[in-house]
């Protein structure tokens, strides 16, 4: 136990040591052969960033054997630390990149790392705005992710049936987060932070007035998730039809044009 303890002590010393002799290409490749796979791991997930890492497996076709084999658990070692919800965070890139594949085969996490990157930063640019509005209010980066997965409906009519379910089970309590969150990301948030997430275009700037709203996932999510909050409120039961781009007071339709074919046979 002591030695293995030694080991491990050893490892994570001398890591960012090898790492730099592999960039002088001054360890032989038969003595990178001989070192155990839990180090070589150890290795790539010493790499500042998830780009390092990648960098580091075209060294050579052994190393990125080892970055195909053990990416999963080199991404995770790398970013886990330093992503809030990371869990949540992973769970929605795997969602976005299996929406977008144009393929059947089985998703690896370094196969979602250009969603899951790029959300990871709009995550902590929301946040901190958010925060900064309402001067140190939390928000939860848990809340950012759920949102992202609401706005989905928009375009993805197979996601809104157990949408719904979801969003009907949820408590007030659950709902006042991610409704304060998308109220504000949709209508009080900068304009900067609103083209940055995709609330808004860069040319409304100029031309919002002449062409009038437009509709954005984002839209779409304030509207579902405002809906679910007065059904509780209410006692209604509205928003089986607002999930599906209904306007259930004015007996019309919201949003046109993601009302699925089928419903409106």
């Amino acid at each position: 136990m002591l030695r293995a303890h030694l080991q491990l002590v050893w490892y994570k010393v001398d890591v960012h040591l090898i790492l730099s002799l592999l960039c002088c290409q001054t360890l032989a490749m038969s003595h990178l052969r001989k070192l155990p796979t839990e180090l070589l791991i150890q290795i790539f997930a010493a790499s500042d960033t998830v780009f390092d890492a990648i960098h580091l497996s075209a060294t050579n076709h052994f190393l990125a054997t080892v970055w195909l084999k053990h990416s999963n658990s080199i991404i995770q070692s790398i970013l886990e630390p330093s992503t809030p919800a990371y869990k949540e965070a992973v769970a929605q890139a795997f969602l976005e990149t299996h929406l977008k594949s144009s393929t059947n085969g089985p998703l690896l996490l370094r196969h979602c790392l250009p969603i899951l990157l790029r959300n990871i930063d709009l995550c902590a640019s929301a946040c901190l705005a958010y925060s900064t509005h309402y001067k140190g209010s939390a928000s939860l980066p848990i809340s950012y992710y759920f949102l992202r997965r609401v706005g989905l409906g928009y375009f993805h009519y197979q996601l809104r049936d157990d949408l719904y379910l979801e969003l009907r089970a949820m408590s007030r309590t659950a709902l006042e987060s991610p409704c304060s969150f998308v109220c504000w990301l949709v209508e009080h948030a900068t304009w900067a932070e609103q083209v940055r997430q995709g609330v808004s275009e860069e040319w409304q700037r100029y031309e919002a007035d002449i062409l009038g709203e437009w509709e954005t996932t984002w839209d779409y999510a304030e509207y579902v998730l405002v809906g679910a909050m007065d059904d509780i409120k209410q006692g209604t039961n509205n928003l089986v039809i607002m999930v599906e781009g209904y306007d259930p007071f004015d007996n019309d339709v919201f949003f046109e044009h993601i009302v699925d074919p089928k419903i409106m046979l």
